[in-house]
């Protein structure tokens, strides 16, 4: 992300507001990316370095990675989802709940 920041010499505002889908395309990280700033509104693009894609991409898998390992099972996210009775941030908080418990 250091990398990023310095390629890409966005402001912090911008910068913590990029998604992955900004600056990769399939399974790769772009060369050239452009993202509208929120202070201008105004598109800015720029290029991102050889090593900062391969970090980004790293960081990308890793990601993926740990949301696969740690997601709960699907019958258990059936079960929560579908319940009507609660809000929607309810749901979820008991899911995560659900999951620590049973490891």
């Amino acid at each position: 992300m250091f990398n990023l920041a310095i390629d890409s010499k966005l402001r912090g505002c911008d910068l913590v507001n990029l998604h992955v889908r900004d600056i990769t395309h399939g399974n790769r990280v772009l060369a050239r990316a452009m993202v509208v700033q929120r202070k201008t509104q105004r598109p800015v693009q720029f290029e991102l370095t050889e090593p900062t894609r391969v970090e980004t991409m790293a960081g990308v898998t890793l990601v993926l990675l740990v949301a696969v390992m740690f997601s709960p099972p699907l019958s258990a996210m059936i079960d929560v989802l579908s319940n009507d009775r609660l809000p929607l941030g309810s749901r979820l908080r008991e899911l995560f709940r659900r999951r620590r418990r049973d490891h």
